[in-house]
């Protein structure tokens, strides 16, 4: 399903389908620092710009040597078959722009920030950590990307963010209060804000440091974390999030039974993810699902 109305230029259908799951507007988007693609991109991307929003501090796409990215493991306490179909969408719309610029793809694994909010399931979460480092590269073998994986022991902290810009962190667009000040008079909210942080520190320390060439490919309901991390040292694309196939105003995480990758959810053939999906890899997302299962079984 595409959404009715399409935003006119120069947003694309990429802004169409985040504003319909409402994640933001173009002015929101502009108060964050984010543009409509140049015309250099949309061609450099091509079937690929409709999944993406807005771009920060455009480099040439030329200049592209590097793709990273992170994924949202929450709701799996460490089990990879509970983990939920977005996290496949995360690691394949990194790399289909990896693909799309001949370039390898790192993907950003939030294991200490988890394992801080579940100190009970440390070992779990480690693991995972493990196996997707030695899964990822089988993954993109089959993918025709060089992918790796990148966590940190330790959740991490950075010296240019302000505590202050942590509230709200995850609701960027939100117009309710208590979302935007949020975890402000909690009962851990130091601790909230600590993770926060760390989360921030994904984008601004990944492997080998912030280089030259360098692109961040991240879903818009995440900007204000990566916008922070990257304090304006490289570009970023915001991507669409994984939508309900059958509802293109709700995140598929959100319905009330999550799709998780134990079990194939049913996906409509004609869904503009699938076709975007097929004309990077020639493969659908469950059929994606498992050749990614088919990696991590060999760990």
């Amino acid at each position: 399903m595409v959404p009715d109305q399409t935003l006119s230029a120069p947003w694309g259908l990429g802004a169409t389908y985040a504003e319909a799951m409402g994640e933001g507007s173009p002015a929101q988007w502009q108060a964050l620092g984010l543009e409509p693609l140049p015309t250099a991109w949309q061609e450099s991307l091509g079937s690929l710009s409709q999944a993406s929003i807005g771009i920060t501090r455009p480099c040439s796409p030329v200049a592209v040597r590097r793709v990273l990215g992170g994924t949202c493991i929450h709701r799996s306490e460490g089990v990879f078959l509970q983990l939920p179909y977005s996290v496949l969408w995360e690691v394949l719309t990194v790399c289909m722009f990896a693909k799309q610029f001949r370039s390898p793809a790192v993907i950003l694994l939030p294991i200490a920030e988890e394992s801080c909010w579940h100190a009970d399931l440390l070992p779990q979460y480690q693991e995972m950590g493990l196996q997707f480092q030695e899964a990822l590269p089988r993954f993109g073998e089959q993918l025709g990307v060089e992918l790796s994986g990148h966590w940190q022991e330790q959740c991490g902290t950075v010296d240019t963010i302000e505590q202050a810009g942590l509230y709200g962190l995850f609701a960027p667009f939100s117009d309710d209060p208590k979302r935007l000040s949020y975890p402000f008079g909690e009962t851990d909210e130091a601790l909230i804000l600590k993770v926060y942080e760390s989360y921030c520190s994904l984008y601004a320390m990944p492997r080998m440091g912030i280089q030259p060439g360098d692109l961040f490919v991240e879903g818009i309901h995440l900007a204000r974390s990566v916008l922070l991390g990257l304090s304006n040292r490289a570009t970023y694309v915001a991507t669409v999030p994984l939508p309900s196939p059958h509802d293109p105003q709700q995140f598929l995480i959100d319905l009330p039974h999550v799709p998780r990758l134990a079990e194939p959810y049913l996906f409509p053939t004609h869904w503009w993810v699938n076709a975007l999906l097929q004309c990077s890899f020639g493969l659908t997302l469950n059929a994606l699902r498992d050749a990614f299962l088919d990696g991590l079984a060999g760990c």
